[in-house]
């Protein structure tokens, strides 16, 4: 029986292996120039300035607004989502979210000022130079929120994070209707903390961005990572119209392929080979990235990263 076809950024790939060997030689001989050079791996995508100190203005502003009545119904049920979320217990994170959600609309009427001010005191623990103990903070720390816990500069990534967690929690259930796109829930945090969780999704690791701790590694994390960083872009290019997105859409599809290679390496033996598809064709688009920022500007360092990609592109 001839084996099964398996779809390919590249085209079908089902061709011959020493047809695949001869045809990486010639990509390799075309473009000879990164072929000599050393691959290299991007450490960090390029990221923007922030003012963790804007931030934390932000929120003791709003800590300062009123608090709505029955406000402690509405955090009660944070509370116990927060627990749920900690165990991963997906029934009781269903159903907390569902009472969460309700409750908040319950003790706000969609009255912006009290949704802001609870989000606020939701939020309290994360805000000062020592988090705490808590459901809440324990869920941070599966996150790296809470290394260098009392800098300026971390207590703003805490605050961002849960901001945005709150917004994006307080959201009717998936069963309700499609999610809002993250961009759309980032637009109702303050600008300031907006920005910090910017800087933190560009500058933190695949295994934070997911919350990986205690739990196994899961074969969408990789692509969840590439889209949280690139639903990040558009806000970098506003803050700063000099900002290198091209060069940070390369950085992160580099980083998609390989990461997929490690998920391939520890997937089931029928699903492996397609996740080692996907990593080819994010290295390909890698590969394709880099192409175009060297022909606006040649970079010793943008070969090396190129040269990475072509590398990651020919591996088996």
């Amino acid at each position: 029986m001839a084996p099964a076809r398996k779809a390919h950024p590249l085209g079908t790939w089902d061709v011959p292996f020493s047809i695949v060997v001869s045809a990486l030689g010639v990509l390799t001989a075309t473009f000879l120039p990164m072929a000599t050079h050393a691959p290299e791996w991007p450490d960090t995508l390029p990221n923007i300035v922030d003012s963790p100190s804007e931030s934390l203005a932000a929120h003791t502003a709003e800590l300062a607004r009123r608090s709505p009545a029955d406000a402690d119904e509405a955090l009660a049920a944070w509370r116990r989502l927060n627990e749920a979320l900690e165990r991963r217990d997906g029934a009781a994170v269903t159903e907390a979210q569902r009472e969460f959600a309700t409750r908040t609309r319950q003790v706000t009427a969609h009255n912006r000022d009290r949704e802001e001010s609870l989000r606020a005191r939701a939020c309290a623990v994360l805000g000062g130079p020592a988090p705490g103990d808590t459901a809440l903070t324990r869920l941070a720390a599966r996150h790296g929120l809470v290394n260098g816990a009392s800098t300026v500069e971390a207590r703003a990534a805490r605050l961002s994070w849960c901001y945005l967690r709150w917004e994006r929690l307080a959201l009717d259930t998936p069963d309700e209707g499609p999610l809002e796109p993250i961009t759309a829930t980032l637009a109702r945090v303050p600008r300031s903390l907006q920005l910090s969780f910017v800087r933190w999704v560009l500058g933190a690791r695949c295994w934070a961005l997911v919350g990986l701790p205690g739990r196994a590694a899961q074969r969408e994390d990789p692509q969840r990572c590439a889209q949280l960083r690139t639903a990040m872009l558009p806000i970098a290019r506003g803050v700063d119209p000099r900002y290198p997105s091209a060069l940070a859409e390369a950085h992160i599809a580099l980083w998609l392929g390989e990461d997929l290679r490690h998920v391939a390496a520890t997937a089931p033996e029928g699903s492996s080979a397609s996740v080692t598809d996907e990593a080819r064709g994010a290295f390909q688009q890698a590969f394709e990235g880099y192409s175009r920022v060297l022909d606006r500007a040649p970079s010793r360092r943008v070969t090396r990263f190129a040269a990475a990609a072509l590398a990651g592109m020919s591996r088996d």
